[in-house]
């Protein structure tokens, strides 16, 4: 579960830090957290990471080996895992509605629907999905679906059904 709330620490922040450079995005966000004890500081090593900007590293990440435990949905076809977690975007223009009803009444009709579909059926044995909020209205509508719900204790607005 830590993992789990590391990760959703860093989704909730990711408008703040997708702008600052490496050593700010560390020192900011990572250093203590994980364990990490030693902040960036000066030097070549500090200036360095100064000049490299967080978003330009992240589009740039090209993950070559097909063997990684972390994929996107699109390429993730064809393959199974254990687990999966599934990440609802927080988009303040949609609402979790219109997003869980890929699970109340799917529509092959629609692209969001069957890159859900893609997702959801990668899992072999855990499903996650992580939803930016949910009403009690909302899980009620889900509740066939024998789904249990957990609220991350970092942030009771973020749950993971």
């Amino acid at each position: 579960m830590c993992k789990m709330l590391n990760l959703k620490r860093l989704l909730n922040l990711y408008d703040q830090f997708c702008e600052d450079n490496i050593k700010d995005f560390y020192n900011k966000y990572i250093y203590g957290h994980y364990g990490i004890k030693g902040k960036i500081s000066g030097g070549n090593i500090g200036e360095f990471y100064e000049r490299m900007f967080y978003k330009e590293i992240a589009t740039n990440v090209n993950i070559t080996d097909d063997q990684s435990k972390y994929k996107t949905i699109h390429k993730s076809k064809g393959d199974e895992f254990d687990n999966v977690l599934v990440i609802i975007p927080k988009d303040k223009k949609s609402k979790v509605d219109e997003y869980l009803q890929f699970l109340t009444s799917p529509n092959m009709d629609e692209e969001d629907h069957r890159v859900y579909y893609v997702a959801l059926s990668r899992a072999k044995e855990k499903l996650y999905i992580n939803v930016p909020d949910i009403s009690e209205k909302q899980l009620e509508k889900l509740k066939h679906l024998n789904i249990n719900c957990i609220y991350l204790e970092e942030c009771k607005e973020d749950v993971i059904i």
